[in-house]
């Protein structure tokens, strides 16, 4: 399945992070029963890419992409402590995971495009939970179309406008 998403999605160099992380850590833990840091995980990802190749060191989707998964990794429990314990945790993991990366990508979108979006940031929280609920129900409309293609229909219904 990670090899399908991994071409539907474009091959890019973020995504393949992603399905290298996961596949190290499910083999990691459940092949070898090794318990790891995801610092560690992270690292063996990045050298496991500069090795496939080398130039990944220059694809700015790469640098961003590790950049905002250490920020979400680290970055995200420490600023969450420094946020008052009066605010609900829904609020602040909230605002933590829609800042954190935002702050940690801003020195690299800065040095390299000239420029940063505010807007950005604002739609991160405000479409955080939305993205996750969408991206969620496709997945399952998707796994039921495997099944049968009018289940499918039952979680979206705006797939009955494709007809196979």
């Amino acid at each position: 399945v990670s090899i399908i998403f991994y071409f539907v999605a474009g091959c890019g160099a973020s995504i393949f992070r992603a399905i290298l992380m996961a596949l190290l850590l499910i083999f990691l833990k459940d092949g070898l029963k090794y318990k790891t840091s995801p610092i560690y995980i992270l690292n063996v990802t990045w050298l496991i890419m500069l090795f496939l190749n080398p130039f990944v060191v220059f694809d700015n989707g790469a640098i961003l992409s590790f950049l905002a998964t250490f920020s979400l990794l680290y970055g995200v429990p420490i600023f969450e402590s420094f946020l008052s314990k009066k605010i609900p945790s829904f609020a602040r993991q909230l605002i933590t995971i829609s800042i954190v990366p935002w702050l940690f990508t801003m020195p690299f979108l800065l040095f390299t495009y000239h420029q940063v979006s505010i807007s950005a940031l604002i739609c991160n929280i405000l479409l955080l939970y939305i993205i996750e609920l969408v991206v969620l129900i496709g997945f399952v409309a998707t796994l039921f179309t495997f099944v049968h293609v009018n289940l499918g229909f039952l979680c979206h219904p705006r797939l009955s406008l494709i007809h196979i």
